[in-house]
């Protein structure tokens, strides 16, 4: 089995979860690789927006955060794309 970066593995956590807030999604993920400072959380974010801009990912609906990441921020959330999908299960197998 393949070792998946950590923007590999949040784009395997929307396949397998569908629409879900960011915050959500970066929390599972990083607890799972042990990285849960905000660096990390941070570098996360990003990489979403990564993802939606590369078409992997498309947001869906946005809301202002009240404290699950950082208060007053925009907090997005995500679906995978088909084509989103097509990559994830062509290059990101189990």
């Amino acid at each position: 089995m393949a070792v998946l970066s950590s923007k590999s593995k949040l784009l395997k956590f929307y396949e397998k979860e569908g629409e879900i807030w960011e915050h959500k999604a970066i929390k599972e993920v990083m607890t799972q690789e042990g990285r849960t400072s905000a660096y990390w959380f941070s570098n996360a974010r990003f990489w979403l927006i990564e993802l939606e801009a590369n078409g992997l990912l498309e947001l869906v609906d946005t809301k202002i955060d009240e404290g699950e990441m950082e208060k007053g921020k925009l907090l997005h959330k995500y679906k995978i794309t088909e084509y989103g999908l097509s990559r994830a299960e062509s290059m990101l197998r189990d």
